[in-house]
This record gives C-alpha cells, structure tokens and sequence, in this order.
C-alpha cells in the first residue's frame, strides 16, 4: 500500500514536467514557464521551481521535460535523506520505525525510475 502512495506522489511531479514539455512550443523560455505553470494548482511554486531551467529550455519540449524530470529527482532526494536522518536518530521505533524504513525504500525505488526515465529522455536528445 505504502509503495503506492509513494508512486503516487512522485508520478503527478513527473506528469508536471511533461505537461510543461507538451505547452512549450513557441516564444521565450519564462513566457512557457508562465503559460504552463498558470494551469498548475501550485502556480508559484512551479515557477520557482522551473526558473533556472528557462533560459537552457527555451522552445524545446525535450529539454522542459527533463527539466521537470531533474527537479523532482532533487526534491526526492531531499526528502529522502531527511527521512534516512530520522531514521539515523533512532527516534522512530516500533512500528513507525518500520514504516518510515518502507517509505525510504519506496522513495529510492522512486528515485531509480525517475533516474531511469531522465537516461532515456537524454537518449531521446542524441
């Protein structure tokens, strides 16, 4: 069930990224970053989130969705070593323990395939 939740968190991320690669099709970087984010349900922080990669990005939808793809892998890795930290401290135990361990394996698993699906849209750009 855990396993799940957690795909089900990072797979809209994922989905974010491509629905910017599918409305990036003319005009300046920021211009797209706008024009998609206005659609999103957390508009500034998909902004903010984006910025960096608008200049690199420009009209290409290849590069927007890798872009998408490289943000959720360092949010990911966020959470995931600040949850292995809690692990480490040994203030969860007991049975929560065991669920925070399940949840950074799922994180990781999640990690992988989002790590997977960035070497296969790089391959899409050779």
């Amino acid at each position: 069930m855990e396993r799940l939740t957690m795909n089900s968190l990072l797979i809209p991320l994922l989905f974010l990224g491509l629905g910017v690669a599918a409305r990036v099709t003319s005009g300046q970087g920021n211009i797209y970053l706008q024009d998609t984010c206005n659609v999103t349900q957390y508009r500034d922080l998909c902004v903010h989130s984006l910025a960096s990669f608008s200049r690199t990005a420009g009209r290409s939808p290849r590069r927007w969705a890798r872009a998408g793809v490289s943000v959720t892998i360092r949010e990911a890795k966020g959470i995931a070593r600040y949850m292995r930290g809690m692990k480490s401290t040994g203030s969860v135990r007991g049975k929560q323990g065991m669920a925070l361990a399940d949840c950074i394996e799922c994180f990781q698993e999640g990690l992988d395939n989002l790590h997977q699906s960035l070497r296969v849209l790089r391959k899409l750009n050779t």
